[in-house]
């Protein structure tokens, strides 16, 4: 992996995710590490309604990544903070893994990409436990 023995497992604090953390990491033999910055896009008033609600922030998404109709997280947001962390953590000698959730993963990934934030839905979906290589 990457030239290096040496691997992290960084992960959102949410249960699902810290979860499937732990099971590579017992595979691994390597300790997770908690990051809020990998924590899913906070939907505001549409959180814990329906999952059909998230068309149509995605659909504002296209015009706007910087909205934040129904108060929620912006598409620019989750990008920021997650390439932040990216950065951080790209600063080492260690192949690290990111286990968070597919519409954080997504947006993070248009930036390594060169894909504009509001073009994150044409990426291809994020099936669960699946892995993806970061361009640097």
């Amino acid at each position: 992996m990457g030239g290096t023995n040496k691997i992290k497992i960084v992960t959102s604090d949410f249960t699902r995710a810290r979860m499937t953390a732990e099971i590579f990491a017992a595979k691994l033999g390597v300790t997770v590490v908690e990051d809020v910055r990998l924590r899913e896009r906070f939907f505001g008033t549409l959180d814990g309604g329906k999952d059909d609600r998230y068309g149509d922030v995605w659909e504002l998404d296209k015009d706007d990544a910087d909205h934040t109709e129904f108060q929620v997280e912006s598409v620019n947001s989750v990008r920021a903070r997650t390439v932040a962390l990216v950065q951080e953590l790209d600063s080492g000698d260690s192949t690290v893994m990111l286990v968070a959730h597919g519409d954080v993963l997504q947006i993070m990934q248009t930036a390594f990409e060169g894909v504009r934030g509001e073009e994150h839905r044409s990426l291809k979906h994020m099936e669960t436990a699946e892995c993806r290589l970061l361009n640097k």
